[in-house]
């Protein structure tokens, strides 16, 4: 994960990048060697971290429901917005295999929430 954080780029999208090697990493290892009580490798906490990540690293602030509701016509969006959307899926990627982690809770249910919208994503 240091590796991750010295990457290059001071742009939103190579923010992004880090952010989302980051959240797959953790995802990783916990669904390969178990979770654990560190906060690198609890799931509960990569939860947080990315409803967080959700919430307030992206341009958009959406809600999950703003975000399909926008990207069901995605091809007419500006570019700028096509790529925001493409955020929100790449921050995503890895919910299908954490929410298995969780114990049932609201951050569980949101998590679920993201991974459905994320299907409608370009």
């Amino acid at each position: 994960m240091n590796a991750n954080a010295r990457l290059s780029g001071d742009t939103p999208w190579s923010h992004d990048r880090k952010v989302r090697h980051n959240f797959e990493l953790r995802t990783w290892i916990i669904d390969h060697l178990g979770p654990d009580t560190d906060s690198d490798w609890d799931p509960e906490a990569l939860a947080a971290d990315t409803l967080a990540a959700l919430a307030l690293a992206l341009a958009l602030a959406l809600d999950p429901g703003q975000v399909t509701a926008l990207s069901t016509n995605w091809r007419e969006l500006r570019i700028e917005q096509i790529g925001e959307l493409r955020r929100y899926k790449s921050k995503t990627a890895h919910l299908e295999r954490l929410v298995d982690f969780l114990p049932p809770g609201p951050a569980k249910d949101q998590l679920i929430t993201w991974t459905g919208v994320r299907r409608h994503l370009p």
